[in-house]
């Protein structure tokens, strides 16, 4: 919910930029450019550092995890080798309450 009000508020902030620059207020745009900038760095160091801080979710290969109406499950997860690395393929299912799965 809060990446589309952070979406929606970037969109509604390019549309007032480009207004900004037609009528050449060019001051204004650069305002404006800044507190957006400020604003998209302060946004993407806290979803890291969140991504960093919290648990994850760890699912095994049969099992599901499901947030709202949004499920997803893994199926199996092939192993395979490259050079001297190791790579897992899984292959996994999603399921939603409106009925809608890929």
């Amino acid at each position: 919910m809060v990446f589309f009000f952070v979406m929606a508020g970037s969109a509604l902030t390019l549309v007032i930029l480009l207004l900004c620059l037609a009528d050449r207020e060019f001051r204004f745009a650069g305002k404006i450019l800044g507190w957006w900038s400020v604003f998209a760095l302060g946004y993407t160091a806290l979803t890291i550092a969140l991504s960093l801080l919290l648990p994850q979710k760890v699912v095994n290969p049969g099992q599901s995890y499901c947030i709202d109406s949004w499920c997803i499950g893994v199926q199996k997860v092939n192993k395979a080798t490259l050079n001297q690395d190791v790579v897992y393929h899984p292959c996994i299912w999603s399921t939603s309450a409106a009925g809608v799965s890929g």
